[in-house]
C-alpha cells in the first residue's frame, strides 16, 4: 500500500510559525532520515516543501538519489498551501444527465491521508 507523507523541509523554528496540517518537520539536510522512518517505503508518496521551494527542491534530489520513487516537490510555504488545498478540493465529475457529482471518496482518502501523516509525526515526536 502507497503511503503519503507531506514534508516541511525548514528549519524546526520556521515550522513553529506555521505549517500545513499533516506534515512532518524534516531538515533538508537530515532528509536522509526519512528513510529510517517507520511507515515509509521508497516507493510511497512524498510531497516537500519550504519557505521558498530552494531548499525543498535540494531535498527531492536527495531522496530520488537515494531511490525513492515518488517524490515531488511543491515550492515555497504559500505555493504548497494553494496546491494542498486545490488537490484537496472534491473532485466533481457530470455525468450524461448534467448533474454534478461530488467524489466523497476522494475527499476521506485526503483525510485519511492527512490523518495518518499526523498521527506518524506525532509519534515520530515521542
Amino acid at each position: 500500500m502507497v503511503t503519503s507523507h507531506l514534508i516541511d523541509v525548514r528549519t524546526p523554528e520556521e515550522f513553529a510559525t506555521g505549517f500545513l496540517g499533516g506534515a512532518v518537520n524534516i531538515e533538508y539536510q537530515s532528509i536522509h532520515q526519512l528513510a529510517q522512518r517507520p511507515g515509509v517505503s521508497k516507493s510511497d508518496d512524498i510531497t516537500l516543501y519550504c519557505r521558498s521551494g530552494r531548499r525543498s527542491a535540494i531535498a527531492m534530489d536527495t531522496l530520488k538519489s537515494m531511490g525513492f520513487e515518488r517524490v515531488r516537490d511543491i515550492g515555497s510555504l504559500e505555493e504548497a498551501r494553494e496546491t494542498i488545498s486545490r488537490e484537496s478540493a472534491p473532485q466533481s465529475t457530470t455525468n450524461a444527465a448534467g448533474p454534478t457529482i461530488t467524489s466523497e471518496k476522494a475527499s476521506k482518502e485526503t483525510l485519511e491521508s492527512s490523518t495518518k501523516a499526523l498521527l506518524d509525526g506525532l509519534k515520530a515526536l515521542e
